[in-house]
């Protein structure tokens, strides 16, 4: 089992920026790296209906590296508008540095 992190209400499993076994599951998923004090930081939050579709060559992945981070959290969610809520909650509460524009 994956170690689990909260971000606005839900838990979101944690796994290594490199993993490559990524489930054909949706989700909302950011791409994180820990502070000077041990805390995580959201660098870019998204959402798809696949991980195992959207994982793999993901554009903002090269950014994120340079941001330093090192992990990605995802939340699997069924269906597409609660996705989108999670992603809106996220964003808002913490301003990912990395997206460049407000979830629709």
């Amino acid at each position: 089992m994956a170690d689990q992190v909260t971000w606005a209400n839900r838990k979101f499993n944690v796994y290594r920026m490199d993993s490559t076994n990524w489930y054909d599951v949706a989700a909302v998923y950011i791409f994180a790296k820990r502070n000077a004090q041990g805390q995580w930081v959201a660098l870019y939050v998204g959402r798809t209906g696949s991980l195992a579709d959207r994982m793999p060559n993901h554009d903002v992945w090269p950014q994120a590296a340079q941001h330093g981070a090192t992990h990605v959290h995802t939340c699997r969610g069924q269906y597409a508008q609660d996705r989108a809520r999670l992603e809106r909650a996220v964003y808002d509460g913490y301003r990912p540095r990395l997206n460049q524009r407000r979830p629709a």
